[in-house]
């Protein structure tokens, strides 16, 4: 999420002209992707997965530190990213604690009940024009298939006001449709069983 939020950030400010531009307080806008980028949203995912899902994914995190794991070892003890490696082993390689759990389901109460208000007086998060928070926003909503909005009547509507725009449609339509799951799916399969078979990776 991290060199996702990265990447985005770089994209919005690369030519000088963010998203929203003087329309928005842009040091409020970071200020927002930070926020929102501390949400776990892989621990929402997990907490809702069917049983399975979560024994599917189960194989992928394996097969994942398996890639990793031999990265690493061939990366000279020098390199940049040995540290980025190991924190990534060590995260794959946790189980979500009641802390954790806790702390995600808090922090999504927080900015949902905050954005729910500042969406009954603006119509977009972070003032009149469309942002990088909307962004980051939209890909939350998107995460949530629609629930925890039924009490939560401006973000209910700010969302499907986005839906609307092009830019969703574009970005969104393919993962919107069930057959896109299994084909996220089946196109995973050929490196596990590759790896399966042959411990390479």
């Amino acid at each position: 999420m991290t060199e996702s939020l990265d990447i985005c950030d770089y994209l919005n400010d690369h030519d000088g002209k963010p998203l929203g531009e003087t329309a928005v307080d842009q040091v409020e806008v970071k200020k927002y992707v930070k926020h929102i980028g501390k949400w776990d949203g892989n621990c929402w995912a997990f907490l809702n997965m069917d049983a399975g899902a979560k024994g599917f994914m189960g194989k992928i995190t394996s097969h994942r530190l398996g890639f990793l794991k031999k990265r690493l070892s061939e990366l000279p003890e020098e390199s940049e990213l040995v540290s980025a490696y190991k924190a990534k082993i060590e995260v794959l390689n946790g189980t979500y604690s009641e802390k954790q759990i806790d702390e995600c389901k808090s922090q999504l109460e927080e900015i949902l009940t905050s954005a729910n208000t500042v969406l009954a007086t603006n119509p977009y998060i972070c003032g009149s024009e469309y942002s990088l928070g909307d962004v980051l926003f939209t890909c939350l909503l998107f995460r949530l298939e629609g629930s925890q909005l039924s009490n939560r009547q401006s973000v209910s509507d700010y969302y499907k006001r986005i839906q609307e725009r092009s830019s969703f449609k574009k970005t969104f339509h393919s993962f919107a449709i069930q057959k896109s799951k299994a084909i996220l799916v089946v196109s995973a399969l050929p490196s596990l069983i590759w790896s399966g078979l042959t411990g390479c990776y």
